[in-house]
């Protein structure tokens, strides 16, 4: 009977294994009592500290202000001030608390060396080091660490590299430093010994998690510098930070108070979907009927949370795939102003290149990185117009709008008519698995391949291929209902879109093979193209320019309602980047910041042909390295970058005065230089830049 017992014992056991690996992997959201939140605060700023109260006072998060003098405005046991009053003037005689400040975070973790010292109510299994101007999402939070293994020891965070003049990469301590516990019990015994102070505490831990080998893991969505709105228009896009971590110098903004209501009102869209059966359609009606589709706005990630809670967390059949993707270009130019005042000579206008292939299709040729195969093809168009019919509706409001007396309509199709041209050459089958990019500026757009075909597969494994054109049941009436919680693919667009004006076309914009045909059944549009008068704002100075800039916004506009009005569900990505201006606080015009192009889906109004093709570069080659050998084994593939560890403190960038190395950020390395008086030293000291 043992040889049986035995037989029968080896399937349970196999089957006990992987229900085992079901549960370790399965994801698991932790409590906001498993967080530690460590924010530097100071009584000269302690009306910061109240507003932070106010948007957590509902939320069981453990925190710790860390202060220079007992606030009035937090609880005296959410409080911590050293034993020994630190000193106020900074290593360069600057008489403020902001040095002290960073030295408070790293005295009390040197302070407390382990989780367990903490003698918290819950020990924590994540500890986050904040600014008292960092929002902080704390449902992100938790839906983002519930992935990892608070033991494995990493750190999140803005990492800040090869924009800098330092030799290492560097979290930013505004955006937020995310430590596991197991990262914690490394890092805090060994600060200000081991690991000397470098004036500012994102600095020490960035030497010091190198040095001891813990990955220092990039995050786009914990945001280091006041960038919401990479538009660059005026006033914040909170659609990127739906399911964003942290934002820094929020604070500055009008709109923080009414911050934390915006997000409930994103986060009660999926209430309101789940009430309604997961129906939506481009059409009002009765409160028994779809919801209007109009109306919801949803992020990349958030439309994947609303689709698992539509099947109640049901595991999806799992099906491989395999994209067909088509690139239309359509020849068109960025407004001239938005590259004049950085013109560099000899360089190429983007003008000046409009007939030439993209530099960015080059990694076209590397595609087998991407892992799975691809198919595509790439075609030219005519610069994108509205249609007369658009420009009639409109009326005279759009040449109110650039000051002039008339405008001139173009006798090219419109960029719809286009997009319907590329629709009718798709393949007839597989629709949810085609992705159309349409490019309305290709000399000075940038499209990330690797990054998009990352995201765009993360979208089609929501639902199955779709079938043909005929089984497809979002096909045949344009404004039918659309049930998220089926397996038919729905008919999507990703673009960067601003809020509920616009779609920035100068991010390019991405759609599905579903909503493709929903545009070519969607009956001709006439509806009125308004701009608003701040976002939309036209006092350039010549009427040709004004021109320009009124075209520009107008077919921003038109992308944004004709999406809308013909059924398809347009997803908003954070990563699809209409500016580039808007990456510079941490890049220069020749040297980009490698993590935010690695994260980016697509960068709008770059300079010249050749950043393009260094931002083609670097993308291909993180997209063909080879995995690096880590220390920790980790869970789940993450976006490690750096990795090298530092034998020597002789940091370019940096002197040593006393016993500390001063380094300098890249964001103020010469006047800190200057003060220093570091502006002219000789370069032979190869610890001073």
């Amino acid at each position: 009977m043992m040889p049986e017992w035995g037989l029968g014992l080896r399937p349970c056991l196999e089957l006990a294994w992987k229900l085992r690996r079901f549960c370790l992997q399965a994801k698991r959201r932790p409590s906001a009592s498993e967080v530690l939140v460590l924010v530097m605060a100071s009584h000269s700023l302690q009306d910061r500290v109240a507003l932070l109260e106010h948007t957590w006072a509902d939320v069981q998060m453990q925190r710790i202000y860390l202060v220079d003098d007992w606030l009035n405005t937090a609880p005296r046991e959410r409080q911590w001030r050293p034993a020994v009053a630190l000193q106020s003037p900074g290593s360069f005689g600057v008489e403020s608390n902001y040095w002290d400040a960073q030295s408070r975070q790293l005295d009390f973790m040197r302070s407390h060396p382990s989780v367990e010292s903490l003698a918290s109510p819950v020990q924590p299994n994540w500890i986050m080091l904040a600014d008292d101007d960092t929002f902080v999402h704390v449902d992100a939070l938790l839906d983002f660490v519930g992935n990892y293994d608070p033991h494995v020891p990493a750190l999140f965070g803005y990492v800040l590299s090869d924009a800098h003049v330092l030799g290492y990469d560097y979290p930013c301590g505004g955006a937020g430093m995310l430590l596991s516990a197991g990262a914690y019990d490394i890092l805090a015994p060994r600060l200000l010994s081991e690991c000397p102070l470098l004036a500012f505490n994102d600095l020490t831990l960035g030497f010091c998690s190198h040095s001891q080998g813990i990955p220092l893991v990039h995050h786009p969505g914990m945001h280091c510098a006041p960038d919401v709105n990479r538009a660059m228009r005026p006033g914040e896009n909170l659609m990127d930070i739906q399911k964003g971590i942290a934002v820094h110098r929020l604070i500055g903004f009008q709109s923080f108070k009414e911050l934390v209501g915006t997000l409930d009102m994103l986060k009660g869209q999926l209430r309101a979907l789940l009430q309604h059966r997961c129906l939506l359609a481009a059409r009002s009606g009765s409160d028994d009927d779809p919801l209007d589709s109009r109306r919801f706005f949803w992020s990349v990630p958030a439309f994947a949370d609303a689709v698992d809670a539509c099947r109640q967390h049901s595991p999806r059949a799992a099906h491989a795939v395999s994209l067909h993707l088509e690139f239309l270009l359509l020849g068109g130019v960025p407004v001239a102003g938005y590259h004049r005042d950085r013109h560099v000579p000899l360089l190429a206008a983007p003008a000046s290149r409009r007939t030439r292939w993209p530099e960015w299709l080059e990694q076209l040729r590397h595609l087998d990185c991407s892992g799975k195969p691809l198919a595509w093809r790439a075609t030219w168009g005519s610069a994108p117009q509205l249609s007369p019919l658009q420009v009639e509706a409109s009326g005279p409001s759009l040449a109110a709008n650039a000051q002039v007396e008339a405008i001139p309509v173009a006798k090219r199709p419109s960029w719809l008519a286009q997009v319907k041209d590329a629709a009718r050459a798709l393949p007839k089958s597989a629709p949810g698995h085609q992705w159309i990019f349409v490019d309305f500026s290709p000399s000075s757009t940038f499209l990330n391949v690797f990054e998009s075909v990352r995201v765009l597969r993360s979208l089609s494994s929501l639902h199955h291929p779709g079938g043909s054109d005929k089984t497809n049941p979002y096909l045949q009436d344009v404004r039918g209902p659309v049930d998220l919680g089926a397996e038919a693919p729905p008919p999507l667009a990703v673009a960067y879109e601003y809020f509920d004006l616009n779609v920035e076309q100068a991010a390019g914009l991405w759609i599905n093979g579903v909503a493709a045909r929903r545009l070519l059944r969607c009956q001709p549009l006439r509806h009125p193209i308004h701009l608003d008068p701040e976002a939309h704002a036209n006092d350039w100075p010549t009427a040709e320019e004004r021109i320009a800039l009124m075209w520009h916004n107008a077919i921003a506009v038109d992308v944004f309602r004709t999406l809308r009005f013909c059924g398809v569900i347009p997803l908003h990505s954070a990563s699809m980047v209409p500016h580039a201006l808007s990456y510079l606080p941490y890049s220069t015009y020749r040297r980009s910041h490698s993590p935010s192009v690695a994260t980016a889906m697509s960068i709008g109004n770059v300079e010249s042909r050749e950043q393009m093709r260094g931002l083609s570069q670097l993308v291909t080659r993180r997209a063909c390295a080879k995995p690096q050998p880590s220390r920790w084994k980790l869970p789940v593939q993450m976006r490690i970058l750096g990795g090298a560890n530092l034998s020597s403190w002789s940091l370019p960038g940096g002197r040593f005065l006393g016993q500390s190395l001063v380094a300098f950020r890249s964001e103020h390395f010469l006047p800190d230089a200057q003060a220093a008086g570091l502006a002219n030293t000789p370069s032979n000291d190869p610890r001073v830049m």
